[in-house]
């Protein structure tokens, strides 16, 4: 265990062990005693990460809209005609991938042959295999993906609230892209985004489970090539405070109406540990304001504006952050008004002390519980890695939490300014 460093948090008993491979490649292993074993693989690079340069191109470089998902599905495809899919399967092993605005993760569980299938995910994401026809085979197939999406009103509702929210940062871009952005990919883009983002310094392998660190670093040293030398520079988003739209409202097949309300956060801080505290206050506070043991709940929902679909999530990334309501309503108009309503006066006469202690202490509860599963671990261990943040201090972050700070959370971003309504209505209604 020479190479490797171990990080521990006392308080909590927990601890994981790091190593920087002589790749390139970050590793690190959570020994946890369970019954399965989990590994995620993946890339800074997300939908938001189309316009790039590197030491190799002076003009920064614009691809089209979907490429990271676009590349995302044909890395499972192999020269030899086998679906990596069918490797894991032999192996016992459940696999699965995933683009999301900021990463790619590829990623598997196992209760058996764990070192096998992780030479399976180090090897395949590590040779991509791209050509004219099945690059143009897939663009019928995500083509298809994109319409199923165009056609789902959840889906709809989510970007309609974030083109409202946003003026120009890319998070209001759809992840999968357009029928017509994906039509101008190719074999030569996608190895350009290939090479420039799938360098191993710019990974991550994060593994949960009873697992010897050391027998991953030989399945590491079998399989992975020092990559070369990682320089990427990505233009500064332009986007200012106000929002783009305070209203829109689409017509599709649905029976009752659906409603996102977006309050856009423009002071999220530039110190990742702040950012993360800012998140796990506004978890509290959604808590408070709208959580289902609240008055306003109860009342909302024994007025027949809400149904148990009613959710409130706070949303963070890098450089960008927002709050989303969000549920089914007869008169979304209505539940916009109360909420506006319900803000004013919670501002003039906030929440207790004592709801607040409590839901600081079922927060911290769940964070905890959070380590009895090998695929919670990985995968908010990469969450908070790729934000520059040690998922084991986020209890420590959780514990001083006050609730000073979360009143004046409130104050600071609820201004209807930054609200936006998105509706998806039923087609017959006026």
């Amino acid at each position: 265990m020479n190479n490797w460093t171990v990080f521990e948090n006392e308080r909590i008993g927990e601890k994981y062990y790091y190593l920087r491979h002589k790749s390139g490649l970050p590793i690190y292993v959570f020994p946890k005693k369970l019954a399965s074993a989990y590994a995620i693989y993946a890339t800074r690079f997300g939908s938001v990460n189309n316009t790039f340069r590197t030491e190799e191109n002076e003009e920064f470089i614009t691809v089209p809209d979907g490429v990271a998902h676009f590349l995302e599905h044909k890395m499972f495809e192999n020269e030899d005609g086998i679906d990596t899919f069918a490797h894991f399967s032999a192996n016992g092993a459940n696999a699965n991938a995933y683009t999301s605005n900021e990463k790619t993760a590829y990623l598997f569980s196992a209760t058996d042959r764990f070192y096998d299938s992780l030479r399976v995910l180090l090897d395949f994401v590590g040779r991509p295999y791209f050509t004219d026809e099945n690059v143009k085979k897939e663009q019928g197939i995500i083509a298809q993906e994109i319409r199923m999406y165009d056609d789902h009103p959840g889906s709809r509702l989510y970007y309609a609230m974030l083109e409202n929210l946003y003026q120009t940062h890319p998070i209001r871009l759809n992840v999968a892209g357009t029928v017509l952005s994906i039509a101008r990919i190719t074999p030569d883009i996608l190895y350009r985004a290939y090479h420039t983002f799938y360098n191993l310094n710019n990974m991550a392998l994060v593994i949960a489970g009873d697992v010897d660190p050391e027998a991953v670093e030989a399945v590491a040293d079998a399989v992975l090539q020092k990559a070369s030398s990682f320089c990427i520079e990505q233009p500064t988003v332009l986007e200012g405070n106000g929002i783009s739209a305070s209203k829109k409202v689409l017509k599709m097949d649905v029976s009752r109406p659906q409603f996102a309300i977006g309050i856009k956060d423009v002071n999220l801080p530039l110190d990742p540990c702040e950012k993360a505290r800012r998140a796990l206050a506004m978890d509290i506070l959604n808590d408070l304001l709208f959580g289902r043991s609240t008055e306003f709940y109860g009342e909302l929902y024994e007025k027949g504006l809400l149904q148990d679909d009613f959710t409130v999530e706070y949303e963070w990334y890098s450089n960008c952050a927002y709050n989303a309501i969000s549920g089914e309503s007869d008169d979304p108009d209505a539940v916009y008004e109360a909420i506006l309503a319900h803000l004013d006066k919670m501002k003039r006469c906030p929440p207790s002390k004592t709801d607040f202690e409590r839901l600081r202490r079922c927060n911290y509860a769940d964070y905890i519980r959070g380590f009895d599963s090998t695929e919670e671990i990985a995968n908010s261990f990469l969450h908070y890695l790729f934000l520059d943040v040690d998922y084991l201090k986020i209890g420590d972050l959780i514990a001083e939490l006050t609730y000073e700070e979360v009143i004046e959370l409130m104050r600071e971003l609820y201004h209807e300014d930054r609200f936006t309504l998105a509706i998806v209505a039923p087609l017959n209604e006026l």
